[in-house]
């Protein structure tokens, strides 16, 4: 092991993880003094249909606190969405903000947050990293198994009008307390299995595969590569023991890119989702075998590391690290992920516009890259996605 430890990081949310935890809200939010008014942030379909609303506010009314409901989040949120969150909020004057939802609500919920508390607009926060102003309380309750939303500092939104994603980072954007209940995922359906699941793939292979990766950070990312690896597919196929496992992976790959952010297979990913509507975690599993395997080939010795944590033995580096590249594929043919770029209706002159938009909007995810990045190099990676991964 050939890296100094040099580590310096705190972190601000109490988690609990444990099946069944949303029925206790009462108790729990009764070990915290967050006060008696608080907006609920959420989906518009599955809270109520699955009867969680219900009993989130039933949770709530036993410890005399009076919600307000703000369930207009839609996948992807917009800037609009926030301030009209945040509009609410203030118009209630709430103590605290519940979130409940997958990764969309959570990072809504955050910026949501941040502007009630703030006084000011969005567009002061967007593209700041470091964000440390106070805020109100913000707990969140996670009901997908990817986005590692709910323990990490970032909140990531949209721009509706010019098809853009946009970020916000920082100490504010932790929630106070994380809930963690596997119980949320039961009636969740293969597809938002599958694509959250690679997003929390993607967060510990490129938290792993970045310039900024510690050995701490080492730790989390290849543990819950290992943990996906072993149970998505299981998860894929309705296993509740292996969505518990899902969740807990995502929540390590959430804890990791804390440390490391996201780089190469994240901005790539933005563009399908921005142009194409497609989920985030399957826009990335469009890139992320193709991305991985021209990594490596600079980085050999780092990917038979991490191939080597996961059990495959040989002498021959270069024979290790196609051996996990072999395993993503694998999973990703196992999930029923499109192979190539030309089956979700990419045009192949449509990849230079493509890289072009990356490079301009998503430089600081590609600066995270643990190799220089420039144009001719991702238009190689996307020409080789529009071929296909191996």
């Amino acid at each position: 092991m050939d890296k100094e430890i040099q580590l310096s990081f705190s972190y601000p949310t109490n988690v609990i993880f444990k099946r069944g935890a949303t029925k206790e809200l009462s108790e729990i939010l009764k070990q915290h003094d967050f006060g008696k008014s608080c907006l609920l942030v959420t989906g518009s379909n599955f809270a109520r249909k699955t009867g969680y609303l219900d009993l989130l506010k039933n949770e709530l009314r036993k410890i005399n606190c009076e919600t307000y409901v703000y369930d207009n989040v839609e996948p992807n949120p917009s800037i609009e969405t926030v301030e009209s969150g945040a509009m609410l909020a203030s118009k209630m004057n709430v103590n605290f903000i519940l979130a409940f939802g997958g990764g969309s609500v959570i990072d809504a919920a955050k910026a949501i947050t941040l502007v009630y508390s703030s006084g000011k607009r969005i567009q002061n926060f967007l593209g700041d990293m470091s964000v440390s102003i106070n805020t109100i309380p913000l707990v969140a309750l996670p009901t997908t198994a990817g986005t590692g939303s709910e323990v990490s500092k970032y909140s990531v939104l949209t721009d509706v009008k010019q098809k853009k994603k946009l970020a916000i980072g920082g100490p504010a954007l932790f929630p106070k307390l994380s809930i963690l209940d596997p119980d949320t995922l039961i009636t969740l359906p293969p597809n938002f299995v599958a694509s959250t699941g690679i997003d929390a793939l993607s967060h510990a292979l490129e938290s792993f595969f970045s310039k900024n990766s510690t050995v701490f950070s080492d730790v989390l990312s290849k543990e819950s590569t290992r943990i996906i690896l072993n149970n998505l597919p299981r998860a894929f196929g309705g296993d509740s023991e292996a969505k518990m496992w899902m969740m807990y992976a995502s929540m390590l790959a959430g804890l990791s890119i804390n440390i490391t952010s996201t780089n190469v297979i994240h901005a790539l990913g933005y563009y399908l989702t921005m142009h194409y509507g497609i989920p985030h975690g399957l826009a990335n599993a469009m890139f992320l075998v193709n991305a991985l395997e021209y990594e490596e080939s600079f980085l050999t010795e780092r990917f038979a590391e991490l191939s080597e944590a996961l059990g495959h033995s040989s002498p021959d580096n270069v024979v290790k690290s196609r051996l996990l590249l072999k395993d993503i594929s694998l999973l990703l043919d196992a999930l029923r992920i499109p192979r190539n770029l030309k089956e979700i209706g990419v045009k192949e002159d449509e990849i230079y516009s493509l890289v072009e938009e990356v490079t301009q909007n998503y430089s600081r995810n590609l600066l995270n890259s643990p190799i220089d990045l420039n144009r001719e190099k991702l238009i190689e990676i996307c020409k080789n996605a529009y071929v296909g991964r191996f």
